[in-house]
């Protein structure tokens, strides 16, 4: 009697195997799916915060800040004379106040 119903029981695994492979690889499927989605959402917010970072880096003086710097003796006069080349190369390319030139 025991024996019948362990065959029994094998019988019916067996017979239900696809459907259990089926939700199995389906499962799997969504996971697959939703780390794949989750990757793609990660990667978009570290573009962002990475180009925050980049943004808040650039710190733009003007002639004027860089004159008080100096005054203040905050800057070298060497210091002076590169950061002012740099200022004048970036107001010739993008125009005064940030703008692009018309």
């Amino acid at each position: 009697m025991m024996t019948s119903d362990v065959h029994s029981q094998m019988f019916v695994l067996a017979r239900n195997m696809p459907e259990v492979t089926a939700r199995i690889v389906q499962a799997a499927l969504v996971l697959i799916v939703l780390i794949l989605f989750l990757g793609v959402v990660i990667l978009i917010l570290r573009r962002k915060s990475l180009q925050k970072d980049e943004e808040s880096a650039k710190i733009v003086y003007s002639l004027h800040d860089l004159r008080q710097m100096l005054q203040r003796n905050e800057i070298t006069q060497e210091e002076f004379e590169k950061l002012k080349d740099i200022v004048s190369t970036q107001t010739r390319k993008t125009g005064p106040v940030g703008r692009p030139p018309s």
